[in-house]
């Protein structure tokens, strides 16, 4: 996988259109503004990382 790209608020709110776009097809994005990121990813990918997260917390025989 390669560098995620990054984008301030303000790029990421003029080129929106064409970015949103390339969410759609699979891309991710950071976004800063000063001190504060966020990534804007494709609906898709989040649940495939909070299913495995869930699964490597509940896969297993130890605990309850």
């Amino acid at each position: 996988m390669g560098q995620i790209k990054k984008f301030t608020v303000e790029e990421f709110q003029k080129d929106f259109d064409n970015l949103m776009d390339k969410v759609e097809q699979g891309e991710s994005f950071i976004i800063s503004d000063e001190d504060k990121n966020v990534i804007v990813l494709p609906y898709k990918e989040y649940q495939e990382i909070t299913d495995d997260l869930v699964r490597i917390h509940t896969d297993h025989d130890e605990g309850c």
